[in-house]
């Protein structure tokens, strides 16, 4: 099963990866990123500012709009939080500090 998956593995990863980039991002991922084919620098930059509510399609990134005006992931929260009784977001300080 591993051994199938990596390469979808990998290719996400280098995905991300282009997000990431400050300089030298290849041509052909920059110009991905500006037809929002793969996810743009900015609409990542906002999938890591706290407290880390919004934007989670962090491979693509065109579905975080329509997701957010229609509240999908608080929507989600809220049955996660009442089926389980954990609040989101809770311990991110705990699981930062790597306790």
């Amino acid at each position: 099963f591993y051994a199938k998956n990596k390469p979808r593995k990998q290719w996400y990863q280098r995905r991300v990866r282009g997000s990431h980039m400050v300089s030298g991002v290849p041509r052909g991922v920059k110009m991905l990123q500006d037809l929002h084919v793969i996810l743009p620098r900015p609409h990542h930059h906002v999938h890591h500012i706290s407290p880390h509510e919004t934007y989670f399609c962090i491979t693509g990134g065109w579905l975080n709009y329509p997701l957010e005006k229609v509240q999908f992931f608080q929507g989600l929260e809220f049955v996660i939080e009442a089926l389980t009784g954990y609040k989101p977001r809770e311990d991110d300080q705990k699981w930062l500090k790597g306790e």
